[in-house]
């Protein structure tokens, strides 16, 4: 949307790819990050049950109401939403520089 109201040129002065780089590895860090933090059980297991963060182990089952029962899949979430945002994000400005340049060329 930035490219579309203001156009290539000054989006790139404020948004530089080496900084969605920087963003899109970082999300992939964070996923395996969490993914090797339950590693002591098995890979992708919910360390943060039982922790100060959820404070209790929910049920099994359905647990309608209750926000903490999720575990960690939201911020797995978080973090591939940001590597996709990110990624589309520089594909999109290097379409739109590169449609620029050829445009100065001719």
């Amino acid at each position: 949307m930035l490219i579309v109201a203001f156009g290539s040129d000054n989006v790139h002065k404020s948004l530089k790819e080496h900084h969605l780089s920087i963003l899109e590895s970082s999300g992939a860090l964070i996923f395996i990050g969490l993914a090797f933090g339950g590693l002591a059980i098995v890979f992708f297991y919910n360390f943060l049950v039982g922790s100060p963060i959820f404070g209790h182990i929910p049920p099994s089952g359905p647990n309608p109401g209750d926000i903490w029962t999720a575990g960690v899949i939201p911020f797995m979430n978080i973090a591939v939403g940001l590597k996709v945002l990110a990624g589309l994000s520089a594909i999109l400005l290097v379409m739109a520089l590169a449609t620029t340049l050829m445009e100065v060329e001719e």
